[in-house]
């Protein structure tokens, strides 16, 4: 009887362990609920629903274009025979593709505390506000892309240097001239290292410097020197902190630490 008695309230204590994670779980899906409705709300990312839309369409086209195209019929072809033959030696399988919700939920708290940080440094809603908090979750975007795929979609850098020109030119304090000298200073710095990469056979991507034009079409030349410092700086402590977890050997994206380099530029220049 007591050994029934004592696994009875065993059951009961770890029902009642459960019952408290769930809760506390629970409050947290709440909590992160609720701010992730709060960042729909705001104006910045009402702002961006056309860019967004846009983007959407033209990548459905691009998809369409490419699976009807016979070199895209070509390349399924060959992915499906690739995935039987496969799937046919013993032992095989497939990985399911990994969606990354842990940088998701990052990428989207680094965005929403970064357009509230440009919020506190621009006072309240203005033109800059809106332009720079725009630019934030474009550059939290672009890292989310990068970090998962180590690319920097051309559908984002050039329509974004466009976008800079105009702004820069009729909006923002920077003029046509500095918008235009930020898109070289930018776009030229890292060409240079690209160029330079490519002799020594250590790609970076043909994506970074144009990332990089485009980003200084918007802060122009002043503030890109301090983010390409910036970049330096956080890439060298991110290498060291990669190195020391055991993640040194892999190659590592150079958005990030363009996109970490710019807003700090934004925030602190």
């Amino acid at each position: 009887m007591s050994k029934n008695s004592s696994r009875f309230n065993r059951y009961n204590e770890r029902i009642r362990t459960l019952e408290k994670q769930l809760e506390a779980k629970e409050r947290e899906l709440a909590n992160q609920k609720w701010v992730f409705e709060r960042f729909l709300q705001s104006p910045s990312w009402r702002m961006t629903y056309p860019i967004r839309w846009l983007a959407k369409q033209v990548r459905a086209v691009k998809a369409w274009f490419v699976r009807a195209t016979p070199v895209g019929l070509a390349g399924e072809a060959q992915a499906r025979q690739r995935a039987a033959s496969s799937d046919d030696r013993p032992g095989a399988h497939r990985a399911p593709l990994q969606k990354g919700p842990v940088q998701e939920k990052l990428t989207i708290t680094a965005g929403a505390i970064l357009v509230t940080a440009v919020a506190l440094k621009y006072g309240g809603p203005s033109t800059l506000l809106f332009v720079y908090g725009a630019l934030m979750l474009v550059l939290m975007g672009v890292t989310l892309f990068d970090v998962r795929r180590h690319e920097i979609p051309h559908i984002v850098t050039l329509p974004g240097m466009a976008a800079g020109l105009l702004l820069g030119t009729f909006v923002l304090p920077l003029g046509f001239i500095g918008s235009v000298a930020g898109l070289v200073v930018g776009g030229g710095v890292l060409l240079v290292v690209t160029l330079f990469e490519a002799l020594r056979k250590k790609e970076i991507g043909g994506g970074d410097w144009k990332y990089a034009a485009m980003i200084g079409s918007f802060i122009g030349p002043q503030k890109m020197v301090i983010a390409l410092v910036f970049t330096g700086v956080l890439g060298f402590i991110g290498a060291i902190a990669l190195a020391l977890t055991g993640h040194g050997g892999r190659p590592q994206a150079l958005g990030p630490w363009l996109g970490a380099g710019a807003a700090a530029s934004i925030l602190l220049g």
